[in-house]
């Protein structure tokens, strides 16, 4: 990271199943294309990305997968024992304190400690405190929005159960890290539909109540409608079929059932589109 300069952190959101992985990977891509040193972080206990760019494992340390472009999968306990490592700086003990039955319950119970931890690592760099990270840019693709809400008030939760101490202090740099417009952006990524985008905007309320003021809100998978479509149409639907075809071949002779893609817009006439599919069960597949 270039002296003087601010390092970036890029919080990427919304519901399930819009889309937020692959915005958060062209977002990374995009700053490592203009020469920043960019770390894609996966947060969660399965890990999209390593399908995603063909890899064999990502892992907790960052793996460059293109220049300037390294990613990581990270989850709470990796990241406090990063930390306590760091802090000791004796793996021996380190070993000696995380196979301790008790300490390891205690960890595992305290109750916002695994999201403390993740977010004590992402602006480790940034307050200097804790394991260093020299990147210019951090892009993290964070959890669905339930889960992601949880993640921000964890230095909340306990610093109110804790009122002092070292934890408490932590908990208090950490949120004015995400509460600086200069270090931290939110993107809330959402399908323009009616209900992820009214999931969306709670979020979006409840960062502005939470304190966030660098906020941007995305609609993922909108038609354009000023242009012809049916060549690009045509093409992603041939592209798809031959992916399709491919997999079939997989399944080889396995005995599976078909659904078919329902090009509805009512919810009610894709369920009934479902409709024959389901009722081409043998009478002893209703189970």
């Amino acid at each position: 990271m270039e002296s003087g300069e601010l390092q970036k952190v890029h919080f990427v959101t919304g519901k399930g199943g819009v889309g937020k992985s692959t915005f958060a990977a062209a977002l990374a891509y995009s700053e490592a294309l203009k020469g920043k040193k960019v770390l894609l972080v996966e947060l969660g206990d399965e890990s999209f990305y390593q399908h995603f760019f063909l890899l064999s494992k990502i892992q907790f340390q960052p793996v460059e997968i293109k220049p300037n472009f390294f990613c990581a999968h990270w989850v709470g306990e990796q990241c406090l024992r990063d930390y306590l490592k760091h802090l000791i700086k004796s793996e021996s003990l380190i070993k000696l304190f995380w196979e301790n039955p008790v300490t390891k319950s205690l960890v595992h119970a305290a109750p916002g400690l695994s999201e403390l931890s993740i977010l004590g690592k992402i602006t480790s760099g940034i307050r200097h405190h804790g394991p260093a990270l020299d990147f210019d840019v951090i892009v993290v693709d964070a959890y669905a929005t339930g889960h992601f809400q949880a993640l921000l008030m964890a230095p909340e939760g306990l610093q109110a159960t804790l009122k002092s101490g070292p934890i408490f202090e932590q908990g208090r740099s950490i949120k004015s890290v995400l509460q600086n417009p200069a270090i931290t952006q939110f993107h809330i990524l959402s399908l323009c539909e009616e209900f992820p985008l009214i999931e969306a905007l709670d979020l979006e309320k409840f960062l502005i109540d939470y304190g966030a003021k660098n906020i941007q809100l995305w609609l993922n998978k909108v038609l354009p409608l000023d242009r012809d479509l049916q060549k690009e149409i045509y093409d992603y639907l041939h592209e798809k079929k031959q992916r399709q075809d491919n997999a079939l071949k997989i399944l080889d002779q396995k005995k599976v059932y078909i659904l078919p893609w329902v090009l509805k817009n009512s919810v009610w006439d894709v369920l009934e589109g479902l409709f024959p599919a389901l009722n081409s069960r043998g009478p002893n597949e209703n189970k």
